[in-house]
């Protein structure tokens, strides 16, 4: 008896060391477990903010297009914009020159523009051009002795002091 008591105390010691095993075991697949999940929650995670920020990634890139579409058509209206100023101002400045050249006709005519100047030309002189040219015509008709004219002194006299008021004129108009 006492040896089957022994013998049963013996599977009685390895049934109990064979059941903390299991529960030992058990508690590891249930460690296991939660780490498996806590993994895939993680993964789910990441993937969930890669598409997130794939998206505003492609959000973020159309909206730079537009920008840039924005951006070329402004850039082209204000290149239209300054070339229509450019040829508006190009078409006063020619209607305000016909306007001086025909003031300028108008009150000398075309037979008292000497040297082959044009209207034009003598009003366009910014830089002393008429003066200039003025200048130079005395000098030549000094130079002759004749005045330029011919005729008698009186004659001179007054083909030179035409000549003066039309230089003033010239003057007067530039200033306008």
């Amino acid at each position: 008896m006492r040896r089957l008591e022994l013998q049963m105390m013996q599977t009685m010691d390895m049934y109990h060391a064979a059941c903390k095993e299991a529960l030992t075991a058990k508690q590891k697949v249930r460690e296991l477990e939660l780490v498996k999940m806590e993994d895939e929650r993680r993964l789910e995670e990441a993937e969930r903010a890669k598409k997130n920020a794939l998206r505003i990634a492609g959000e973020e890139k159309d909206k730079c297009n537009v920008a840039l579409k924005l951006a070329k058509a402004a850039y082209r209206k204000a290149e239209r914009e300054t070339q229509k100023r450019l040829n508006a101002e190009t078409k006063a400045f020619k209607e305000v020159d016909e306007d001086r050249k025909t003031m300028l006709e108008y009150s000398l005519g075309h037979s008292n523009i000497e040297g082959g100047a044009e209207p034009t030309d003598l009003l366009r002189s910014d830089s002393g051009l008429a003066e200039k040219a003025s200048r130079e015509r005395r000098r030549e008709e000094a130079a002759r002795g004749d005045g330029g004219e011919g005729g008698s002194d009186e004659e001179t006299t007054v083909a030179w002091r035409r000549r003066r008021r039309r230089e003033e004129e010239l003057t007067v108009l530039h200033s306008v």
